[in-house]
């Protein structure tokens, strides 16, 4: 009975276990999500304009000629980082379903809790 009741008390520990990674994984997934909306907004207006028709392109010729590349290489970096972003969001649904597929397997065993306690003994029929 006492080993039944350590099975127990460690199947609380896995779940509030799985309660943190998983509020844990929220976090990250909100911070990486807020960023590439906030990348992708601005790629959107800064290509937006200096795509646009005349006073874009103008605009586009005078930073060049004022600035350099620069600005070209503000847009540049900001798309680097949106596919780094993307990437390591992909890498995180990864490592999420690896540890899923682990975790499982682990929690099957507290699948047999139930089984476990209908064999045992009801106090009447001990003698």
């Amino acid at each position: 009975m006492e080993g039944l009741a350590q099975i127990i008390d460690r199947g609380k520990l896995v779940f509030v276990g799985i309660g943190h990674l998983s509020q844990r994984v929220g976090e990250v997934a909100i911070r990486l999500l807020t960023r590439l909306g906030q990348l992708l907004v601005r790629v959107a207006r800064k290509v937006a304009t200096r795509l646009a028709p005349y006073v874009g392109w103008l605009t586009s010729v005078k930073d060049v000629l004022v600035d350099g590349i620069g600005p070209i290489v503000d847009i540049v970096e900001d798309i680097r980082e949106t596919v780094e972003l993307v990437h390591a969001l992909f890498a995180l649904v990864h490592d999420i379903q690896a540890w899923l597929r682990a975790a499982r397997e682990e929690l099957a065993i507290l699948a047999t809790l139930p089984s476990m306690l209908d064999h045992l003994p009801v106090m009447g029929e001990v003698r």
